[in-house]
């Protein structure tokens, strides 16, 4: 037979398993879920930045106009800024679809040789919390091959 006190303690190892996954796995798992996905995009995020810095470096010398005159002439600003965020822009593609934002900054330094690229980007987080936003840079040297 059961005594009183062994009844009242009945199903109490159902509130604290249940208490334990509500307030220590479940919060877990959501930092799990969003540190690799913070991970990921950090990874693509720079992948793209690289891809566009270097496009706009190796993009940024007229060769046609070295060809034809020996001078290294660069093209507009303008122009390397439109080469690099064309690459941004296709490296993240599906950007929307991983709902994460980023912008680019093209820096052409033609005294310096070289392109200094930078990329904001804001990453919502999941269950409401609020959003993670952090900076990648890269940075390629503008060269030619002379023939």
């Amino acid at each position: 037979m059961v005594d009183g006190s062994m009844q009242s303690e009945r199903g109490s190892s159902l509130i604290w398993t249940s208490l334990f996954f509500a307030f220590v796995v479940l919060p877990l798992m959501t930092l799990v879920v969003d540190a690799s996905r913070l991970w990921e995009i950090s990874l693509r995020v720079q992948t793209a930045i690289d891809a566009a810095c270097e496009d706009a470096a190796v993009s940024s010398v007229d060769y046609a106009h070295y060809q034809q005159t020996g001078e290294v002439r660069f093209l507009p600003a303008g122009t390397i800024y439109t080469i690099a965020q064309s690459t941004f822009a296709t490296v993240l593609a599906d950007r929307a679809q991983k709902n994460f934002s980023a912008s680019l900054t093209v820096s052409p330094n033609f005294n310096a040789g070289v392109v200094r690229c930078s990329s904001s980007v804001n990453v919502p987080l999941f269950f409401g919390q609020p959003s993670v936003s952090f900076m990648r840079e890269s940075e390629s040297s503008i060269r030619f091959i002379s023939r």
